[in-house]
């Protein structure tokens, strides 16, 4: 709901009665079969398709931790992508199906030699067709990722593909929407697929998601809520966020007035960008108000507050450095004794509350939201101040004065952790099971998120560093300087999850800290694959994001994501959950998706969010009174 956020989930559709195969426990033995077609480049310049037969095995096991295994024909047969692609594959199908999949061991089994995340759609619907007892097709294949909303995601080198797919007979290949002109490496130019494939004998058809694969591999339809409006929230939550407008909106004032009471001899152009933007928030969030639209308009109005917040920090570092000198003002940013004490403060009340009904589940998880931004921000302010430059007066000023606008925004959102906090305990509601999987659910975002940092190491990040000729991991220290959402990821995973025991402490609260964390995670790296796989983000010289080069993947991609959030939001309410937090992330995602590209990236990491968030509230909630 916030945009303080370094600037995000699950698959859903609906469970039904006639589900009941797939619900709880797979079955005692389920199996699928295809063919994965994949290509290769020859080094040369060219490539050529190949095909693998495919074997997935779904067999029940003694409750535990989810268990996916890979068979090959070859030592080393199969690389780390397809490892990865497998995992997100098993994890989705677990999701979409609603059955625990720690009650199950998932295999796959391949022959030759496979690598890469384009199989990951195939994958999933195998699984699924393996759990519930379809068949697939034998003289259908498919190629695209399962992204975390249901669609297909765009792959490359599908005209090789398609040619491996009519060598060994098939008659049907599956494409991701968007996808019927490609270049084809070997030719040098786009073709059209289509017409590739009517040349081969093949029918190529674009599938938008993992609910029309389903269809046209087995025959058979997975059940789907109809996408309707969402509902509004309750009048409860919309007083809850009114409350929280009029408290931001205070503090905006009073922070407005201290940047005025600055001499303008320390106000400089990237300060005047921030009050020019921050009004433009303050514009956008008065706009939504007067149109009842809370949620987003206390979205654009926490912009506000964080664009005001590190314009006062910049000015003070300049006026610092003009009165004392650079060396001062960095003794000045790495006296941060106050921030921990905050960071301490704000931690004692989330290791003195666990979550005792949904409804303060939900608001909880926007607590962690909040309180995982502002850790992620800190640490990034230590890591500037210890990588500081020990020579070069103008480079130690940027260092000290980036590490000071982070440390300003780290205590900003841990004031927003322990408002959500307090709204949390002051609510009622229907008790959580005393087994509710909590912990599976958070199982399944931190395997997806990791399966999802992979693709994005193997697929995108080693593919440019050797381009570039720079070692990997330079590329990702730069991407992490450019990015924010992307250091914010590599932080909160490597450096703040094995730490989470001495963040929530333990017991109940670890637990659900745990999931809070993870399924904010999973959002933010599934967001990050999409834009640097699917979309291909387009950056200045100096790192500014400035558009996409897939713009109508973009587009696409949004208006599927509004859709499925909507059903996603009806599968809550028909579960009976109020569906208001979820309500809360997709009014603000459906009003940036009319923005500039950098909203609009906003937009899809939101939506992907609130479907996040809404599976795991239905997944914790307790039985609906008949």
């Amino acid at each position: 709901m916030h945009r303080l956020l370094p600037s995000l989930l699950v698959l859903a559709t609906v469970t039904t009665p006639a589900m009941a195969q797939a619900v709880g426990r797979a079955n005692s033995v389920g199996r699928a079969s295809g063919h994965v077609i994949a290509y290769r480049s020859l080094g040369n310049g060219k490539a050529v398709g190949v095909s693998s037969p495919l074997h997935v095995r779904v067999e029940e096991a003694d409750p535990g931790r989810v268990r996916v295994g890979f068979f090959e024909s070859e030592v080393a047969g199969s690389g780390d992508q397809w490892r990865a692609a497998g995992w997100t594959a098993a994890l989705a199908a677990s999701m979409l199906l609603d059955f625990d999949a720690r009650t199950s061991r998932i295999a796959f089994d391949v022959e030759g030699r496979i690598d890469g995340p384009s199989a990951g759609g195939l994958m999933t619907v195998a699984v699924m067709a393996a759990v519930r007892g379809d068949g697939i097709r034998r003289d259908a294949t498919m190629t695209g990722t399962i992204n975390p909303d249901g669609r297909i995601g765009p792959v490359g080198g599908i005209a090789q593909k398609i040619e491996a797919a009519a060598a060994i007979g098939k008659k049907l290949v599956l494409i991701p929407a968007g996808t019927r002109f490609q270049e084809d490496v070997n030719v040098g130019k786009k073709i059209d697929l289509v017409a590739k494939g009517q040349g081969l004998g093949v029918k190529v058809l674009q599938v938008p998601d993992i609910w029309t694969a389903y269809r046209e591999l087995t025959g058979e339809r997975l059940p789907r809520a109809e996408a309707t409006q969402p509902p509004q929230a309750s009048p409860e939550f919309v007083k809850r966020v009114s409350d929280l407008y009029d408290d931001w909106a205070g503090m905006l004032k009073a922070k407005t007035a201290e940047f005025e009471a600055i001499s303008d001899d320390f106000k400089t152009e990237y300060t005047d960008e921030l009050v020019e933007e921050s009004d433009q928030y303050l514009k956008y969030a008065r706009g939504l108000k007067e149109e009842g639209r809370y949620a987003a308009a206390f979205s654009d109005l926490t912009a506000a507050v964080s664009r005001m917040t590190s314009a006062i920090e910049s000015s003070r570092c300049v006026e610092e450095d003009d009165r004392r000198g650079v060396e001062a003002m960095i003794r000045r940013v790495r006296d941060d004794g106050w921030l921990d004490r905050d960071v301490e403060a704000t931690l004692g009340k989330f290791r003195d509350f666990s979550p005792a009904t949904i409804e303060q589940l939900s608001i909880y998880i926007e607590a962690v939201d909040f309180l995982t931004a502002g850790l992620a921000f800190q640490v990034y302010a230590d890591d500037i101040l210890a990588g500081m430059p020990k020579s070069g007066e103008d480079e130690r000023w940027e260092h000290g004065h980036d590490a000071a606008e982070y440390q300003k925004l780290a205590a900003l959102n841990f004031v927003g952790a322990r408002q959500m906090l307090a709204e949390a305990k002051r609510l009622g509601g229907s008790p959580l099971a005393d087994d509710a999987p909590v912990l599976v659910m958070a199982q399944y975002f931190l395997r997806a998120t990791d399966a999802n940092i992979e693709m994005l190491e193997e697929s995108v990040i080693e593919p440019a560093a050797n381009q570039l000729g720079i070692p990997q991991e330079r590329l990702q220290n730069r991407l992490s300087e450019i990015d924010e959402d992307f250091a914010s990821l590599m932080i909160t995973r490597r450096r703040l999850v094995p730490q989470l025991v001495n963040v929530f402490g333990e017991g109940d609260s670890l637990a659900y800290g745990l999931l809070g964390v993870t399924a904010d995670m999973y959002a933010r790296s599934s967001s990050i694959v999409a834009q640097y796989y699917s979309m291909q983000l387009v950056r200045d010289e100096d790192g500014y994001l400035v558009g996409v080069k897939e713009e109508g993947k973009l587009a696409d991609w949004l208006m599927m994501s509004d859709e499925q959030t909507r059903r996603t939001i009806r599968e809550l309410v028909e579960a009976g959950v109020d569906p208001s937090t979820c309500v809360s992330y997709y009014e603000p995602a459906k009003v940036a998706q009319g923005r500039d590209v950098y909203e609009k990236l906003y937009a899809l990491q939101a939506y992907f969010r609130a479907n996040a968030i809404a599976r795991a509230l239905k997944r914790l909630a307790p039985p609906k009174s008949p």
